[in-house]
């Protein structure tokens, strides 16, 4: 159930997502984070994470939501950040 509501919240709010990615901050990222089961004093982390694999996430500007939440559950796997999908 929770992956389909992060697929729906990136599809939702993909560009959003995209330029917070980028930024390593914002509510909306913050959302997501929680989507992922991350706890408030994990945010921050997330936040970052986001940030420096962005290239990895969001690999180019055609990056559909399906695919940057498929690279972002393969991140958060790999760094064990929150709790992955």
């Amino acid at each position: 159930m929770r992956e389909k509501a992060v697929q729906y919240f990136a599809e939702a709010n993909h560009s959003e997502l995209n330029r917070e990615m980028a930024q390593g901050q914002g509510e909306k990222l913050n959302t997501l984070a929680g989507l992922y089961g991350c706890h408030s004093n994990e945010m921050g982390a997330f936040a970052k994470m986001t940030q420096t694999s962005y290239g990895k996430i969001v690999p180019s500007s055609q990056t559909s939501s399906s695919e940057m939440v498929s690279n972002l559950n393969k991140e958060v796997s790999a760094q064990q950040i929150c709790q992955s999908i």
